[in-house]
């Protein structure tokens, strides 16, 4: 793999976001779930888990605005919060009954974890969204028209969709075939994964290596839910991997690695929420007995390892959602599946490298 290959690659994924319209990623007919600023935060928490997603738009009905977004974060910002304030249960359940989201956003200003709104219009190009999802690192992106209202007044908004990481990606996989035919190994692109087979790319060197070795953050199975939540808004993260030692012999010495067994997601916060038997009272709970209320329709994780190519990543992506890729060393355990860690891949990681031009001269 030559750095050639992989510029141009990027020029093709690049080419293909310049010549496109936010307006082009639209599906026909397609659901947006709003929620208005006035409504109470668990019953937008109830809203996200009903509908079955991690976010959505708010709206304020007197200035016929759109404020930003609820999300997932949003909840875990609000639970660390009466943490740390030693509010007892009860009391924090009375508040929320009347705790609006507009009042959850004073509280994250108070914190400093407030974005500023951000947003694109329909018209403009594919690229420039997706610069904006990556210098804000953003995961998902209003769509608002501009309209005059009348002649003499301001322009009225329109809120018209969401444009995520995910829609992004999956447009690039299914309408640039350099993308899902590439041959390019993960191993070029990730650091060292010390694997028997690997030829991976040094840390300085790995477009796709942000969430690798001392970089990544894990929790083995008895790590309290408390400090599992505190590494996802600490870290930025979507998602932090469960893991257990496993010491293995090398050369005649031992060589202890981290054997993957489950992932705790930001959305595993909105089930534990979850009426009529909230969970998240208990943050001293280990994350292992969290996972275990997890519903039993969860997809699973998705995994790779570093002989995985790119252009299988994107046929992945292209096929169905997905949130992130597990990094699993090459090679085999006893069971002769690979369970080792390496690192994560995320949305995020991958939106990076094909739109941040700064990604390649980064790790040079």
């Amino acid at each position: 793999m030559s750095e050639a290959q992989v510029r141009s690659l990027i020029a093709h994924a690049q080419s293909s976001l310049k010549r496109h319209t936010c307006y082009d990623l639209l599906p026909v007919s397609y659901k947006l779930v709003v929620l208005d600023t006035t409504l109470g935060v668990r019953k937008g928490a109830a809203a996200l888990i009903q509908h079955g997603v991690q976010y959505a738009p708010l709206w304020d009905s007197a200035t016929q605005r759109y404020e930003g977004m609820l999300t997932v974060t949003d909840i875990i910002h609000l639970v660390l919060h009466y943490n740390s304030t030693n509010t007892p249960f009860t009391s924090a359940l009375e508040d929320l009954d009347a705790l609006s989201i507009g009042g959850l956003k004073d509280i994250e200003k108070t914190l400093g974890v407030w974005r500023e709104r951000v947003y694109a219009q329909p018209s403009e190009s594919l690229w420039n969204a997706s610069r904006i999802l990556t210098q804000h690192r953003l995961h998902r992106l209003p769509l608002l028209d501009f309209t005059p209202a009348s002649p003499t007044s301001a322009y009225q908004e329109t809120l018209l969709s969401t444009l995520t990481q995910y829609k992004i990606l999956k447009y690039l996989a299914a309408n640039e075939p350099s993308l899902t035919s590439s041959t390019i190994p993960l191993s070029s692109l990730i650091p060292n994964a010390q694997s028997s087979e690997s030829t991976s790319a040094s840390p300085k060197k790995a477009p796709l290596g942000r969430r690798f070795g001392d970089k990544l953050k894990k929790a083995t199975p008895d790590m309290p839910l408390l400090e599992v939540l505190e590494i996802l808004v600490k870290e930025g993260v979507s998602s932090v991997p469960v893991v257990q030692r496993r010491v293995s012999s090398t050369s005649g010495a031992d060589d202890e690695q981290w054997e993957v067994i489950d992932v705790f997601e930001k959305y595993d916060v909105l089930m534990l929420a979850k009426d009529p038997t909230p969970q998240l009272h208990n943050l001293r709970m280990p994350v292992s007995e969290a996972l275990a209320m997890r519903s039993p329709d969860h997809p699973g994780i998705h995994t790779c390892t570093p002989s995985t190519t790119l252009g299988m990543i994107m046929e992945t992506i292209r096929k169905g959602l997905v949130r992130r890729f597990v990094v699993l060393d090459d090679e085999r355990g006893p069971t002769g599946a690979s369970s080792q860690l390496l690192g994560v891949i995320g949305l995020s990681d991958l939106m990076r490298f094909f739109v941040d031009q700064e990604v390649l001269d980064e790790s040079q």
